[in-house]
């Protein structure tokens, strides 16, 4: 078994998936300290999720909570794109679609080892060898205005004054990285899921817990999911001041 990419745009649930796969003690483990702790078991790194899911968080939070972890994981792994592996454990990596991203994942290259002490500097299989994941929106405007409802600032356009031109610039960002990633998945033939159905219910979780064949009960799956979609729906309400409906 190799890495993992998860391809999905923006508010499409993707952390979410990253972070379970990671509870298969093959792959590496993050958390939110600055060094990491031990996770040797499934238990311990469900713990560690279940906490870190039920703090509180609100629309000007969530951001902050998800790069608690992701900072993490690009500092190490990416340099602008996937650049790194780890020869000691597999890496549940992601890609939103960005061109940079793409051409990556297209020129089919090898990794280089994150770590230059250690003795096997580049991966002995290219990028195309991982396994791959495509979360796929049948409502790019639904997921955009879930991604805004968690980070409503846009920081992304911060060059931007107008709110509103911000929203717009969002939906048409997320519009053109859903295309890329879908003519990437032609490109790959991997297998994909609708993200909607991730805020319907945790069955898509373990749809790709069984693609990926992983050792995760379905009881944790079950609990996170859960916690993360009250959240979620808790934060979308709180921003629009009405229900969240797919």
């Amino acid at each position: 078994m190799n890495s993992v990419i998860v391809y999905f745009p923006w508010g499409a649930g993707g952390n979410l998936v990253r972070n379970i796969i990671t509870l298969d003690t093959r792959f590496e483990f993050l958390d939110d300290q600055e060094f990491n702790g031990s996770y040797p078991l499934a238990t311990d790194r469900y713990k560690w999720l279940k906490a870190y899911y039920q703090a509180s968080v609100t629309p000007d939070t969530w951001l902050q909570r998800e790069w608690s972890i992701r900072q993490k994981l690009y500092n190490r792994y990416y340099q602008g794109n996937i650049q790194y592996w780890n020869p000691e454990y597999l890496i549940a990596y992601d890609c939103h679609g960005e061109d940079r991203e793409v051409n990556t994942i297209k020129q089919n290259g090898y990794l280089d080892s994150y770590d230059q002490n250690m003795p096997t500097q580049q991966s002995a299989w290219r990028i195309q060898e991982c396994q791959h994941i495509f979360l796929i929106s049948n409502n790019v405007k639904l997921i955009t205005d879930i991604y805004i409802s968690k980070n409503p600032v846009l920081n992304q356009f911060d060059y931007i004054d107008q709110f509103d031109v911000r929203t717009t610039r969002a939906l048409e960002t997320n519009n053109k990285l859903t295309a890329n990633l879908k003519e990437l998945l032609q490109t790959l033939g991997a297998p994909t899921y609708i993200a909607e159905e991730l805020y319907s219910g945790p069955n898509l979780l373990k749809d790709i817990v069984n693609q990926l064949q992983l050792d995760i009960p379905y009881s944790y799956i079950n609990e996170l999911h859960s916690i993360w979609l009250q959240s979620t729906r808790e934060i979308y309400y709180n921003y629009y001041k009405k229900e969240l409906i797919i």
